[in-house]
């Protein structure tokens, strides 16, 4: 009984901490001295900057090269991608934000956003944390109804995550459900 014990402990010593485990720094909006938004690592992206320090400061060791698309590549590689719907507290959301150029093919070969999930609520919309512009902002997604801005009762389903530019595409998305590109869970 001894040795499968040892065993056990030993192959648990080195397992990531549950989603509960991030620090709390993650899940306060705004300004703050803790290691969050910053302009990036040489000024590449605030949003995989503040996502790597959270998984690191809970317990994750990798490095990336500072921009969104590494980030994912890591969560891909070495974490489960789950469906948005299966989504809760602690999971990583990968965005494409800009819009898309002609002729690009998939969106989301060159993410460019990063976010946390901070609550999923009865109805499947999830709340989730990033960085932008030097401070932590809180929006939600809807990931079964990704083109709806309100619902009938007026309460935001999907925050927009871009403003309309003179020139954009017609169809260019500004919702956070229209520009998911996936969900990892890097602490389950």
């Amino acid at each position: 009984m001894l040795v499968p014990m040892a065993a056990a402990t030993a192959g648990c010593a080195h397992r990531a901490p549950p989603p509960n485990r991030l620090p709390e720094w993650v899940f306060v909006a705004g300004h703050s001295e803790h290691p969050r938004p910053r302009a990036g690592i040489r000024g590449r992206s605030e949003s995989s900057d503040f996502v790597v320090a959270a998984l690191q400061q809970a317990g994750l060791r990798f490095g990336t090269d500072g921009t969104v698309p590494s980030l994912w590549q890591y969560l891909k590689s070495a974490h489960p991608e789950i469906p948005a719907t299966a989504a809760r507290p602690g999971d990583v959301l990968i965005f494409r934000v800009a819009p898309v150029a002609g002729g690009e093919e998939n969106p989301c070969d060159v993410p460019d956003d990063a976010a946390i999930v901070s609550e999923v609520d009865g109805s499947g919309r999830i709340s989730f944390v990033e960085a932008r512009h030097g401070r932590t902002v809180f929006n939600y997604l809807d990931p079964q109804h990704p083109r709806t801005r309100r619902d009938d009762e007026g309460q935001v389903r999907n925050s927009f995550l871009r403003v309309a530019h003179p020139g954009d595409p017609t169809a260019a998305p500004l919702l956070a459900g229209e520009m998911l590109c996936g969900v990892a869970r890097p602490l389950g």
